[in-house]
């Protein structure tokens, strides 16, 4: 894994972009259902999508790509915390450029905002689907440390 990556490319830089643990595991669990069920999702009840929802919730790759805290410590005591740039997906849809610039910045390439022009379009919508409070509250509960971790350290207001 990572001490693969880094003995192949050891000068290399990089950049985590990490999402509110709840917003990525609820993304993931609708991209589950859209693989599971293809073109018949849009056939499910809403209770039927939100019992999927709440199983899916739990299978193991959900979780586990959300423990950011696990992800950085693993990261940076391999390559070292000079060569990680670690970035919020909200910063994205908020401040596009300036995402960017930071990435141009980090990995040493000239920044050109007209080079960005498209910067703000969204590329790959998923489908909508509201979530449900409980799988909210679960989700909130299992990532309570990590949200605190990232809020604590990284100056974030995750709620």
């Amino acid at each position: 894994g990572i001490r693969h990556v880094n003995t192949l490319t050891p000068d290399a830089k990089f950049i985590l972009l990490l999402r509110h643990p709840v917003e990525r595991d609820f993304s993931h669990i609708r991209m589950i259902a859209r693989n599971r069920f293809g073109d018949d999702l849009e056939k499910l009840s809403n209770n039927e999508l939100e019992k999927f929802f709440l199983e899916a919730a739990d299978h193991t790759g959900v979780s586990e790509r959300s423990d950011y805290q696990s992800i950085i410590e693993n990261w940076e005591s391999i390559v070292g915390k000079e060569r990680i740039l670690i970035l919020f997906y909200d910063e994205i849809s908020e401040q596009p450029l300036n995402v960017l610039e930071k990435a141009c910045n980090h990995i040493g390439v000239p920044y050109d905002s007209a080079l960005f022009q498209n910067a703000s379009s969204k590329v790959f919508p998923g489908f909508e689907a509201s979530l449900a409070d409980d799988l909210h509250d679960k989700l909130k509960t299992r990532h309570s440390s990590t949200i605190k971790y990232i809020n604590d350290n990284f100056g974030r207001d995750w709620l």
